[in-house]
């Protein structure tokens, strides 16, 4: 039986992607290896599809760019869309409100996926270990929907320059071991918090924040009550709640780096480490 997710499945494969199965109603891969079991073969398609009709699509981005828009709200968004509806050789709705943009992965680039490096609430798909969700998958009740339709792989465009540029200084300060981070060259986190947040550093000062307090070891909860709080009295005007709750779970995503518990000394121990200290003297 043909269902919708097979057929659309099947056209994407036709069209030379990749395609995985995502369980039903999620967004995580169905298959045991994940998107490495993404494929072309129609055989394999048809089997994984028959076997469960409601299974969600997954697109492998393995020399794709997918511009993942978590929040349509984002300052960087609100400069850029245009542009990026322009440029994208495919355009689609998410479950969220936020959309997809697609391009040809260049020939002689490796961009790897990133999480808010580009502006908070901004991420990139890209490279063999990525994928994204794609119509007519449904999570929470809610779909997704092609604004522009996605054509043959070979015909997607390559990124505009001024994208290639942002992506390549992502990876210029990765290769050299600096942790990118938009905020940072907003505002810098050790500073005093400015009295008032202008329009335009809103999301980067509030996710250097969000940031921040991460890794000092703050539940998403705890952040969340004080960047509510703190664009309340000095962002103007104040973001959207809900945006400020989307940068705090973008902030989240980072690992919590690990806390070592301070070395609790036995008396013999300090002895043996006084006694040599005296014989090294």
């Amino acid at each position: 039986m043909y269902t919708t997710a097979l057929r659309a499945a099947l056209h994407y494969a036709e069209l030379s992607y990749s395609v995985l199965p995502l369980k039903v109603g999620a967004k995580t891969p169905a298959t045991m290896h994940g998107v490495k079991n993404a494929t072309r073969d129609v055989s394999r398609i048809r089997d994984w599809w028959s076997c469960e009709p409601l299974l969600n699509v997954g697109l492998c981005t393995s020399d794709l760019i997918a511009v993942d828009v978590d929040s349509p709200e984002a300052d960087w968004f609100k400069t850029k869309h245009g542009l990026l509806f322009e440029a994208a050789g495919a355009v689609q709705r998410t479950r969220r409100g936020g959309f997809h943009f697609l391009f040809r992965l260049p020939p002689d680039k490796a961009y790897r996926p990133s999480t808010g490096l580009i502006a908070p609430g901004i991420d990139v798909k890209a490279g063999p270990g990525g994928y994204i969700v794609v119509w007519p998958s449904v999570v929470e009740r809610r779909g997704y929907k092609w604004l522009k339709p996605l054509c043959a792989k070979d015909e997607l465009p390559l990124p505009p320059d001024w994208l290639t540029a942002e992506l390549d200084r992502i990876e210029a300060r990765r290769s050299n071991g600096v942790a990118y981070s938009p905020a940072a060259d907003a505002t810098n986190c050790d500073s005093k918090i400015p009295p008032i947040i202008a329009e335009g550093a809103r999301n980067t000062t509030l996710f250097a924040i969000a940031t921040k307090l991460r890794r000092i070891g703050l539940m998403p909860t705890e952040a969340a009550s004080a960047l509510l709080e703190l664009n309340r009295r000095r962002c103007r005007p104040p973001l959207p709640e809900a945006e400020v709750i989307r940068i705090v779970e973008s902030a989240s995503r980072y690992p919590v780096p690990e806390i070592k518990p301070p070395r609790i000394f036995r008396f013999d121990e300090l002895m043996m480490e006084q006694n040599h200290e005296r014989e090294t003297e």
